[in-house]
């Protein structure tokens, strides 16, 4: 049977086979990162996409998740080489006769779990209170989440084995392990330690979010979305090394019994341990399908060109307003995230259109 001819606009068609036929002519020459042009190849993509018989559906809802904290640990004003890297508490403010500021850091693995290339919509945190002071304790205390500016180290500082959720004996810290923080070094040694620039932590000076925890054990207190907490975890996507997590900083550490206790990530009860949810966008699925696979390359190729004003339906990846080979490199780096199994192409489609993306991105302009 012979193969139906290229119509003379130059559109992409399938063979009986399912194979795509190049258009005759050359099309126009999107500028792309590091020298990199569209080619002939990439039309294939979208070949693949009908042939995969993947169907657009209605605009997908963003993508939640939640994740479980990486590191977290507490740090003493008054015993500056102790540290509870390993412990079962988080510590935010003063203890009560000496009058002497804790301070908790926290951070989330967000590259190991969120898409690269995704678009970061809502960030919350949730801490379980497990400790106020015995005597003294304020009503309410306000803690603030400041970004971490430098990288800091938890070590194994009383360190429960087996694990356990009790909070005596914590309060003080203890001696620090090798590489602990404590509050006059971000990595803790005997003999060759690394010292903050300035003692209790290098942080960002204003709280992206605060809360008010009041003195209700057990219970889930929030750190509510804000732009600076988005513009955080977006970063730390963006550039991984650039994750430090935050510092739990309460904004009276000069009134005796201020401190509020949480649970750590070591606790035994995984009900109590630090949550961060992520509300997330991926980039790349341009028709909402959740998935991002062959259609949502055509939705990039139909806004191709658009300079201003474009959305992300027409294939604008990285919010910059245009449409373009940046945002092509998105979808690719994307391919086949999502969590609708159901939606993706056949593993074949999928292999034919790495392999045309593989052709394209080493196609340079001529």
């Amino acid at each position: 049977m012979p193969r139906k001819p290229i119509d003379s606009r130059g559109a992409i068609m399938l063979d009986h086979a399912g194979w795509c036929l190049l258009q005759a002519r050359r099309p126009a020459r999107p500028e792309f990162p590091n020298g990199v042009t569209v080619s002939k190849s990439i039309l294939c993509l979208a070949a693949v996409a009908v042939a995969a018989g993947v169907c657009s559906r209605c605009w997908a809802d963003p993508t939640t998740i939640t994740l479980g904290a990486s590191h977290d640990a507490t740090i003493f004003q008054n015993n500056v080489n102790n540290g509870s890297g390993g412990g079962n508490i988080l510590i935010s403010g003063t203890n009560g006769a000496q009058i002497s500021p804790r301070r908790a850091l926290i951070e989330f693995d967000i590259a190991g779990q969120v898409p690269a290339g995704s678009l970061i919509q809502q960030v919350q945190l949730t801490l379980v209170l497990g400790q106020f002071p015995n005597v003294g304790a304020q009503p309410t205390s306000t803690i603030g989440l400041h970004r971490v500016l430098v990288d800091w180290g938890e070590g194994t500082t009383q360190q429960q084995i087996p694990p356990n959720d009790t909070f005596g004996g914590f309060g003080q810290g203890e001696p620090a392990t090798e590489g602990d923080v404590t509050w006059n070094a971000r990595f803790f040694s005997a003999t060759t330690p690394t010292l903050w620039a300035t003692p209790g932590g290098e942080f960002a000076p204003t709280a992206g979010a605060l809360t008010v925890v009041s003195r209700n054990l057990n219970t889930g207190y929030v750190w509510s979305s804000t732009p600076t907490l988005v513009s955080d975890v977006q970063s730390w996507l963006d550039v991984p090394s650039t994750n430090f997590g935050w510092l739990l900083l309460n904004i009276d550490e000069t009134t005796p019994a201020t401190f509020r206790g949480f649970y750590s990530r070591h606790v035994a009860t995984e009900a109590l341990r630090p949550v961060l949810s992520i509300t997330y966008l991926l980039a790349g699925d341009f028709d909402g399908s959740g998935v991002v696979a062959g259609p949502d390359f055509v939705n990039w190729k139909g806004g191709f060109g658009t300079n201003a004003g474009a959305s992300h339906m027409q294939g604008d990846a990285n919010g910059d307003g245009d449409v373009d080979g940046r945002d092509f490199l998105v979808w690719q780096q994307q391919f086949g995230a999502g969590a609708a199994a159901s939606a993706a192409p056949e593993p074949g489609s999928a292999m034919l259109a790495w392999f045309c993306a593989a052709v394209f991105c080493r196609r340079v302009q001529r």
